[in-house]
């Protein structure tokens, strides 16, 4: 949900190269695109920005060239960059809701759109806070999210997948587990009433589970989703997690996620 551009809503930051595709949108919604003049490869937004290679593998020399005056990465960006290229730089890894408010927050101030910023903290956070409780805590679907297929990656804790999942009502069962590989054996041990996998650039064309050899046994209410709507921490997840919230308040969740697009 974009909020109107605001034309009183100027950066400050003449010249902004986005390495963490997460904070994409946010930059967009302050009213900044216009400044943005590099980015990944697998950021959509501004299309005019030049593409200086992956968050992870990024062109030195070609965000050099760009001379930023605004660095956005991610925590594992080597250090050092910004002080050589002479240039600010913020880290953006949030890894819950709360967190990517606080990021709007800071981003807004430092690029001189805090007016906006507070529009979208004031949008985001009436979304986390008007959810529908679970009816009985005890009976909350325990849930396991797949990150990749090949080889088998879960979501653990303290992931954006993880908060999001529990606030709409679910029991994340890796939840004071680390995100790591795992097996089918487990998976199928595990009793989950859903399994939620995405489909995107970390899980190119995976095959539905209950598809794959040795999964027939799979009981869980198999969940689609998309990769660049639950995995990166972005205004794009409140969105998600309101309509979530409403499905698994129905009376067939897996039914109406089904209906609402989320097919396996």
């Amino acid at each position: 949900m974009l909020l109107p551009f605001d034309a009183g809503a100027l950066c400050k930051a003449e010249r902004i190269v986005i390495l963490a595709p997460a904070a994409a949108d946010i930059v967009e919604q302050l009213g900044c695109s216009e400044n943005v003049v590099g980015v990944t490869n697998s950021i959509e937004e501004f299309p005019g920005a030049e593409r200086v290679g992956t968050h992870i593998n990024p062109c030195i020399e070609c965000i050099a060239v760009l001379r930023p005056s605004f660095l956005i990465t991610s925590a594992n960006f080597p250090a050092g960059l910004s002080e050589r290229l002479k240039t600010e730089q913020y880290i953006y890894e949030p890894h819950d809701m709360q967190a990517i408010l606080g990021a709007i927050d800071s981003l807004g101030k430092q690029l001189g759109s805090e007016r906006k910023a507070g529009e979208l903290i004031t949008l985001y956070s009436g979304m986390a806070k008007n959810l529908i409780p679970p009816k009985n805590v005890k009976t909350m679907p325990k849930v396991l999210y797949e990150t990749r297929s090949d080889p088998l990656t879960l979501a653990g804790g303290n992931t954006i997948m993880q908060d999001a999942l529990e606030r709409v009502g679910f029991n994340f069962i890796l939840a004071s587990a680390r995100t790591g590989q795992t097996s089918a054996e487990f998976v199928l041990k595990s009793n989950a009433d859903y399994y939620i996998y995405q489909v995107g650039p970390m899980n190119m064309n995976p095959i539905p589970p209950k598809e794959r050899d040795g999964w027939k046994r799979l009981r869980a209410c198999v969940w689609k989703v998309d990769e660049k709507v639950f995995a990166r921490p972005n205004t794009k997840i409140f969105e998600e997690v309101v309509r979530l919230n409403k499905i698994l308040a129905s009376e067939d969740p897996c039914k109406a996620g089904r209906k609402e697009g989320y097919k396996p």
